[in-house]
């Protein structure tokens, strides 16, 4: 899963990638990771705020998906996230971020 989350290096900004770093190291071999927002953020050094912030961005351009769950009572359980190929992905330009323009 990492070389897939490489090819974003330069892409996206670089808390999302860190972002999406930590995502990609607890992901099965099928992208799918199961982990609670609460330590998530702090594997990558976040407030939570941050981190959702960050987590919207990678969602917004196609790079994760987001199943929100709950149980059957409705209260919230822990989103599943998907690591999408970068064939999905809506990059943001077409020049890497910092690169020359």
């Amino acid at each position: 899963m990492h070389d897939h989350v490489w090819q974003f290096a330069g892409h996206v900004p670089n808390g999302a990638f860190i972002v999406l770093m930590g995502l990609a190291r607890h992901a099965d071999a099928t992208g799918r990771v199961q982990i609670s927002l609460t330590v998530l953020a702090e594997m990558c050094g976040f407030t939570t705020r941050n981190l959702i912030k960050h987590l919207h961005t990678l969602e917004s351009i196609g790079a994760i998906t987001v199943v929100r769950r709950h149980d059957v009572r409705g209260a919230r359980l822990c989103n599943l996230y998907f690591l999408n190929s970068t064939n999905k992905v809506r990059w943001f330009s077409a020049a890497p971020i910092g690169g020359a323009r």
